[in-house]
């Protein structure tokens, strides 16, 4: 056998991979492939978040802040993947799972954030609340839920109510009761729900509850 492989002048190729080897690394490139074409979808999700939390006037400063540090996330993950793939080819399966795992995370966090501002942007900024005196007067406050700016009906205008001191985004409530005993004829409170802060109205101003 020998001398016949001499006389055809056969060699064995040097350095050919085994078929095992061979197909594990092509699937191992297809698998890095549909996780790059998904971190590549993700990464255009977040853009089109990122333009429709422009368009909500409120709280869009700390929805953009979370954004950005799951987009930062994406883009870590992005960058190792891509690290892994430059490589020899051989792609441990064990950090591909937790690539994986880091992926389905993220997602799961941006459904969350989806769900958010799709509520947000579907259930509007702003409420109301009324009452009457005991004088008849209709008393009706306007107010944006995320900044806490509120407003009362006066002769057919909005006169702001005045605050003391800024307010933070967040989440606000105000109530409005009648109170035939107080000189306006209502009382009215505003509620931070996040922090439980709140404040009473003195005249045209919100004052803090200490």
């Amino acid at each position: 056998m020998m001398f016949g492989c001499n006389t055809a002048n056969v060699e064995p190729q040097a350095g050919s991979a085994p078929p095992e080897k061979t197909a594990n690394f092509a699937q191992n490139q297809k698998n890095t492939k549909s996780v790059l074409d998904a971190i590549a979808q993700l990464e255009g999700r977040f853009t089109a978040m990122q333009e429709q939390v422009l368009n909500v006037r409120s709280q869009s400063a700390r929805q953009l802040e979370q954004l950005q540090s799951l987009q930062l996330q994406l883009n870590l993950l992005s960058q190792e993947l891509k690290g892994s793939v430059r490589q020899d080819g051989n792609d441990d399966a064990e950090s591909e799972v937790n690539i994986q795992d880091e992926l389905a995370l993220l997602l799961d966090q941006m459904a969350r954030m989806a769900g958010d501002v799709s509520m947000q942007v579907q259930d509007g900024n702003f409420r109301f609340v009324s009452c009457y005196t005991q004088a008849g007067q209709w008393i009706l406050i306007r107010y944006d839920r995320f900044s806490g700016e509120s407003w009362l009906a006066d002769q057919g205008q909005w006169l702001p109510l005045q605050e003391v001191g800024e307010q933070p985004a967040s989440v606000y409530e105000i109530s409005l009761e009648r109170a035939d005993s107080d000189s306006k004829g209502f009382v009215a409170a505003r509620l931070d729900r996040q922090t439980g802060q709140t404040w009473w109205l003195k005249q045209n101003s919100w004052q803090r509850l200490q």
